[in-house]
């Protein structure tokens, strides 16, 4: 009876804390990643964020809280949580164009007071053992003042991975996001500067001067041949000469002999 009932507290017990564990909403969480209205929490005590783009930064964030129109368009062209993330959709890119249009007077009657710049952010999701539980390689863009460099921004993704993890921890979700690296776009990546280039090039100017060099070399082999030929079919015509100048004497003097003949045969034939 004991064992009875120590197996049925034992289940129950379980089922509370399965219930437990999947209190928190996943999705909630996931949308409310990388969300820059909470990002001036970052900005206090950091030190290691350069002073004019801690500055933009602060007027930045603290506008868009304010719902300036200006701020929401930064904030609009970053990429956050889009949907279809369970069935494969690892792109969170936002708008490079929207974020570098934004200071274009002539067609927005507000613009920052400061020049924009957009960054790409290489992360990785994880939630729990059914949701994501495989790290998911993600990238996000990211609207920010130009005067913040990528280093800059890698350390505002850094801190918003601790917000993210502190808010997974409160509801109960094994979850979090690691940033990998952060590039400029467009970076100062040169075609011409690149390795795979230099190799890809070399290897087409050989190939190049190796069918020069064998064009060239099948030209004076033909050249060659033809001359060869021209020579032997000389020299054959000339063996042939003497034999064509013996054959016409033989046959003059068989001719002549032939005339004579017909001649004494007349003489002979008139008498």
């Amino acid at each position: 009876m004991f064992v009875v009932l120590f197996v049925l507290v034992s289940v129950v017990s379980g089922e509370v804390n399965s219930t437990e564990g999947i209190t928190g909403s996943r999705m909630a969480w996931m949308k409310g990643l990388l969300d820059h209205h909470d990002w001036i929490d970052i900005l206090d005590g950091n030190h290691s964020i350069p002073q004019t783009c801690e500055h933009d930064l602060r007027q930045y964030f603290n506008a868009l809280n304010q719902g300036k129109l200006w701020a929401s368009k930064i904030f609009d062209s970053s990429g956050h949580y889009s949907p279809n993330v369970l069935f494969g959709n690892d792109f969170w890119l936002g708008s490079w164009n929207a974020c570098r249009d934004l200071q274009l007077k002539q067609y927005y009657a507000q613009t920052p007071p400061f020049a924009t710049s957009f960054y790409v952010a290489r992360v990785n999701l994880t939630i729990d053992g059914e949701h994501i539980p495989q790290t998911r390689p993600m990238l996000v863009g990211q609207c920010m003042p130009a005067s913040c460099s990528k280093d800059a921004v890698k350390t505002l993704l850094d801190g918003a991975e601790e917000m993210a993890s502190t808010a997974a921890a409160l509801v109960g979700i094994d979850a979090k996001i690691t940033t990998l690296y952060v590039r400029a776009v467009p970076g100062s990546y040169s075609l011409m500067a690149d390795p795979k280039m230099h190799i890809l090039g070399a290897a087409i100017i050989i190939v190049t001067l190796w069918m020069l060099v064998a064009s060239l070399y099948e030209g004076y082999l033909e050249r060659r041949y033809r001359k060869k030929e021209q020579k032997d079919l000389e020299l054959a015509n000339n063996n042939q000469k003497p034999t064509n100048n013996n054959n016409s004497k033989e046959e003059t003097k068989e001719i002549e002999e032939e005339v004579r003949d017909k001649d004494l045969r007349r003489e002979i034939c008139g008498k």
